[in-house]
């Protein structure tokens, strides 16, 4: 393990996934009491889910998909290649998503694909942004006894939908991981409201970057966007209208980059993880 920066980038600090997020929110003494830790991450006998004892070993699944402890199940709800109510075919590339509480007890399931221009299963939608582009999202509602209602395409037209965000006000922003042929944008998707207009107007003042992720401060109104290159910036997305409604997000704002502070403390922490618990092995 290297002791510079250099030896600690970003998709190995990924590697350690929410173990070390947690880690990092204990503060002074939770990361470094787990550094002189001698039990390791071993649950509280009286408490199985207590600690880093997570819920116990993982059950082989004989069906090969998702292996889970003793006590939880899994079912699939929508896969690429399945057919659609509507005749379409599932699109490739799941990635970020949220769910919204629905009428009559439902579910509403807003899901990204993270197509690029070429794909087999593409996101073929009626009213694209841009024709070619093959990402986008689709819509799962699902029922109280978990059996799909219906599912379609809610946006089209836009390439390498990663992550996005969640807004207060039941719609989804799904964001371009991407700089290429003009995208790299942010869009503002209504589950409810399938490749409406919103659907394929960039919210050009969230900045043309390859986009990760975004979440609102509720309190505020302002949100917090993350990107996914080298170099990568926090910014903080403040609009003018923090109404929170449908269309607030279009009327202009401010975009700003976010100086990090302490990201040397951050390295050590980690390094500190690393030397103690083995994480990223040697380099």
């Amino acid at each position: 393990m290297k002791s510079s920066n250099s030896g600690l980038n970003r998709r190995n600090f990924l590697k350690v996934g929410g173990m070390s997020t947690l880690a990092l929110t204990l503060g002074s003494t939770g990361v470094f009491s787990l550094a002189g830790a001698t039990k390791g991450f071993t649950a509280d006998s009286s408490n199985p889910t207590s600690g880093f004892g997570g819920y116990g070993p993982l059950v082989k699944d004989p069906n090969g998909v998702l292996d889970l402890p003793r006590g939880f199940h899994y079912k699939m709800l929508s896969k690429t290649g399945d057919i659609m109510p509507n005749g379409d075919l599932v699109p490739s590339a799941h990635d970020g998503m949220a769910a919204y509480k629905g009428e009559k007890g439902t579910t509403i399931l807003v899901r990204n694909h993270e197509n690029g221009t070429n794909s087999d299963y593409p996101v073929n939608g009626k009213k694209p942004w841009s024709a070619g582009a093959a990402g986008g999202t689709t819509t799962i509602i699902v029922g109280q006894n978990n059996k799909v209602i219906d599912q379609y395409v809610s946006s089209s037209g836009t390439i390498r939908n990663c992550a996005g965000g969640a807004t207060t006000w039941g719609t989804w922003l799904t964001m371009e991981e991407t700089r290429d042929m003009g995208h790299g944008f942010v869009f503002e998707v209504n589950p409810l409201d399938p490749e409406n207009e919103m659907s394929r107007t960039p919210i050009r003042d969230m900045g043309y970057f390859s986009h990760e992720a975004g979440h609102v401060d509720p309190s505020t109104g302002i949100w917090y966007l993350t990107e996914d290159a080298s170099p990568s910036f926090l910014y903080r997305f403040t609009p003018h209208d923090r109404s929170q409604k449908l269309g607030s997000l279009q009327r202009e704002a401010s975009l700003k980059q976010q100086r990090l502070m302490n990201c040397q403390l951050q390295l050590q922490v980690n390094l500190v993880l690393d030397k103690s618990l083995g994480l990223f092995g040697k380099n």
